[in-house]
């Protein structure tokens, strides 16, 4: 599995860290679940 770094502004992050959260899943689950997404 390949590391990315990505800049989002501030209130995109905490918005989608709360999301995250909601779900038990962390920000980076969530993004490694939307790039794959993309392979489907």
């Amino acid at each position: 599995m390949k590391n990315i770094t990505v800049s989002v502004p501030d209130d995109a992050y905490r918005a989608v860290r709360a999301r995250a959260a909601e779900r038990g899943r962390s920000v980076s689950a969530l993004a490694a679940d939307l790039l794959r997404s993309f392979t489907q």
